[in-house]
């Protein structure tokens, strides 16, 4: 029943199609799987206690220190961020005070 169509110099576009799977994060699963992993390991060293060395140790802080580093600098990121736009909103109104 659709009418005709009017010539056009525009090209209409058509509807977007997408395939979107919904994904689910559960944090104490995730949290309960890393501990069952880290106590997994701990008795793996006991009975392997002489092939235990200490950069495993040294590989897991630094990439704790790191982690925490890159948390650190996008705070800082954001405090500049900030903080420029506060002393823009403060020019701006000092503009249109005087």
């Amino acid at each position: 029943m659709s009418g005709m169509r009017l010539p056009s110099f525009f090209k209409t576009r058509s509807i977007k199609q997408f395939e979107f799977t919904p994904r689910y994060y559960n944090e104490t699963k995730e949290a309960m799987e890393e501990r069952k992993a880290r106590i997994k390991a701990e008795l793996y060293k006991e009975r392997n206690a002489s092939n235990y060395s200490s950069d495993h140790l040294r590989g897991s802080l630094k990439q704790q220190w790191k982690s925490n580093k890159n948390t650190t600098h996008f705070a800082q990121k954001s405090n500049t961020r900030i903080l420029v736009i506060l002393a823009a909103l403060i020019g701006l109104v000092y503009l249109v005070l005087k």
